[in-house]
C-alpha cells in the first residue's frame, strides 16, 4: 500500500538473492530507462478484501459489512529516483481525481476516478497516468491490505510519537493518549487508511480533520518517512536472520512487473540502505473539488496551473517539452484591439495549449499598447517557453521573470502579432533563443505570478463551467509530529 513495500522490499530481495523468482508479476509495458537515467516506479496499494478473514481484529473496519475481492487502488504513489543527482521524491495522486482513461481499456476512451483505471487493469492506470500527468513510468508495484500489514509487522512495527489522542471509528484507529506508541501492522493500516480522522484539542474535545483523501495522503507519506528511518536505525537489511523475515513477507505479498530484475532491486537497496529519511520530499498533485463530475460524482479535477511545476519534477527534460496540454499560458492583451485575449485564448486552447487567464497588458504593469509581443517565464521554464514561442507565427521576445510562477508563462501580445500555429515549428539548435530574442526583465513589470488582472478584458478560466462549481481545497491533514519532543524516546 505505501512506498515501505518498495523500500523494505528492495533492501530484502537485493540482499536475499534465492528470493528473487518468487516474486509475483504482471505484465505491464513500460518505458525501459537508459542507463543512469532516473527512474519512476509506480506504486499502487489494492484494496482488495482478499485474505482479510471475517470475525478477525479490525476486519470489520475493512469489511465495511460486505466481502468484495475485487480491487481498486486504495493509494496511487510514484518514487522517483535520481541516481546522478542521489535524490528520491514520492508524488501522490488523489483517488478520486477524475481523468480520461487511456485507450488501452479497450473499450474506448472511458472517463471516471484515477482508481477506476486499477480497477480495470494496471496497464490502463499506467497508461492514464502517462496521458494525464505526461509522467513515464518505468516500474510497477502492488500490495494490498494483507501484505501491507505483514511488511509493518516483518519490521517489528512503527514507533510513533502520538502528541494527541485520534481516533478513526471507520477504520478501527484507535490511540487513547499521547505519547509513543508502536504502531503494529493493524494499527498502521488503520492509521494510513484513515479518511474520517479525529484528533482532540487542547481543550479535550474530539476534532475532526476534514482533509479526507488528502489528510489520507499525508498519513501516508508520514508513514513512508517512519518505514525508511526505521529500515536504517534498526539494521534490518544487514542482519540475515531479519533479511529472510522480511524476503518472506515481501515475496509473499507484493507484485511487480515483469522487467523488475534483481539489478533493480539492489541498486534500490543501494540508494535507501543509507537514506536519510528527512530528505526524502514528497508532493501531492493539486486539485478541486468538482461536484458534480460528469458521471454525476463528488470528484476531484487537478489544478492545472499549480500542478505542472510539481509534475515537471517527475518528468523527463524531453517530456516537459513535448506537449503544449501540459503548460499552463496566461494571454494579455498589449494591442488595444477589444478582445483580442479571448480571441488568442481560444486559437491556443484550439492547439492544445492549457490557458488559465485572459486580462489586458496594464495588469501586469505594461502600457496598453506594446510593439513587440512577448513571453515571460519562470527561469526554469524556458523549455515550455519555447513550446509556446514556435506555436506563434510572429517571433516573440523571452523574458526570464523569477516573480513568474513556476510551471506557467505569460504571452503579451504586441502589435506585431499575427496569428497561432496549427502545429510548433521545429526546435532549432539551442531552442527558440536562435529565433527568438530572450531579454532583461522589464524592472517596472509589476507580475504576480503571472496570471490574473482586470480591465477591458475580465479574467477568467477555461476551466470555469456554469454547470460544475469548483472550490479550493484546504490540506489539513493532522499527522503526529515527526519526532519526539526532546528526552523522549520511542523505539
Amino acid at each position: 500500500m505505501l512506498t515501505i513495500v518498495l523500500l523494505a522490499g528492495a533492501g530484502v530481495v537485493g540482499w536475499v538473492n534465492w528470493r528473487y523468482g518468487q516474486l509475483q508479476r504482471y505484465h505491464v509495458n513500460l518505458r525501459k530507462a537508459a542507463a543512469g537515467e532516473p527512474e519512476n516506479y509506480l506504486i499502487t496499494g489494492s484494496d482488495s478484501r482478499k485474505g482479510i478473514v471475517k470475525g478477525s481484529k479490525d476486519a470489520g473496519a475493512f469489511l465495511n459489512g460486505t466481502y468484495d475481492a475485487g480491487q481498486r487502488s486504495d493509494s496511487i504513489m510514484i518514487l522517483r529516483v535520481d541516481p546522478a543527482q542521489k535524490t528520491a521524491r514520492v508524488l501522490s495522486i488523489p483517488r478520486d481525481l477524475f481523468v480520461s482513461y487511456a485507450p488501452s481499456n479497450g473499450k474506448g476512451n472511458g472517463r471516471g476516478k484515477i482508481n477506476g483505471a486499477f480497477a480495470i487493469s494496471p496497464q490502463v492506470l499506467t497508461d492514464t497516468i502517462s496521458t494525464t500527468f505526461g509522467i513515464s513510468i518505468n516500474h510497477f508495484m502492488q500490495v494490498d491490505f494483507v501484505g501491507f500489514k505483514r511488511l509493518v509487522d516483518a519490521i517489528g512495527g512503527l514507533p510513533v510519537y502520538f502528541d494527541t489522542a485520534m481516533r478513526d471509528r471507520n477504520t478501527g484507529l484507535d490511540v487513547e493518549q499521547p505519547g509513543c506508541v508502536k504502531l503494529d501492522g493493524d494499527m498502521a493500516l488503520a492509521f494510513a487508511r484513515s479518511r474520517h480522522l479525529q484528533y482532540q484539542n487542547s481543550h479535550g474535545r474530539w476534532v475532526s480533520d476534514e482533509a479526507n483523501d488528502f489528510g489520507r495522503i499525508k498519513r501516508q507519506q508520514f508513514l513512508m518517512r517512519h518505514a525508511i528511518a526505521r529500515l536504517n536505525s534498526q539494521g534490518y537489511l544487514t542482519h540475515p536472520a531479519e533479511l529472510d523475515h522480511l524476503a518472506s513477507a515481501f515475496v509473499a505479498t507484493v507484485t511487480v512487473d515483469q522487467g523488475f530484475s534483481l539489478g533493480t532491486l539492489k541498486s534500490l537497496a543501494d540508494r535507501f540502505q543509507s537514506f536519510d529519511a528527512e530528505h526524502l520530499k514528497s508532493y501531492t498533485v493539486p486539485a478541486t473539488r468538482w461536484y458534480p463530475a460528469p458521471d454525476g460524482s463528488d470528484a476531484l479535477k487537478i489544478d492545472q496551473a499549480a500542478a505542472q511545476p510539481i509534475l515537471n519534477m517527475f518528468r523527463n527534460h524531453d517530456e516537459q517539452q513535448s506537449s503544449a496540454s501540459f503548460l499552463s499560458v496566461g494571454v494579455y492583451n498589449g494591442t488595444g484591439q477589444a478582445g483580442q485575449a479571448s480571441n488568442v485564448a481560444g486559437a491556443l486552447e484550439k492547439v492544445g495549449f492549457g490557458v488559465t487567464s485572459v486580462g489586458n497588458a496594464a495588469t501586469l504593469g505594461y502600457s496598453q499598447i506594446q510593439s513587440h509581443t512577448m513571453i515571460r517565464y519562470a527561469p526554469d521554464d524556458r523549455a515550455q517557453a519555447d513550446l509556446l514561442a514556435r506555436s506563434l507565427t510572429v517571433v516573440p521576445q523571452l523574458v526570464p521573470d523569477s516573480r513568474q510562477t513556476e510551471g506557467t508563462v505569460a504571452l503579451i501580445t504586441g502589435t506585431d502579432f499575427t496569428t497561432v500555429e496549427a502545429h510548433p515549428r521545429a526546435a532549432t539548435t539551442g531552442g527558440a533563443a536562435s529565433s527568438a530574442s530572450t531579454v532583461a526583465p522589464d524592472a517596472t513589470s509589476t507580475t504576480a505570478g503571472g496570471l490574473g488582472g482586470s480591465g477591458s478584458e475580465s479574467s477568467s478560466s477555461s476551466t470555469s463551467s456554469s454547470s460544475t462549481t469548483t472550490t479550493s481545497t484546504t490540506v489539513l491533514g493532522r499527522v503526529p509530529p515527526d519526532t519526539a519532543p526532546a528526552g523522549v524516546s520511542c523505539s
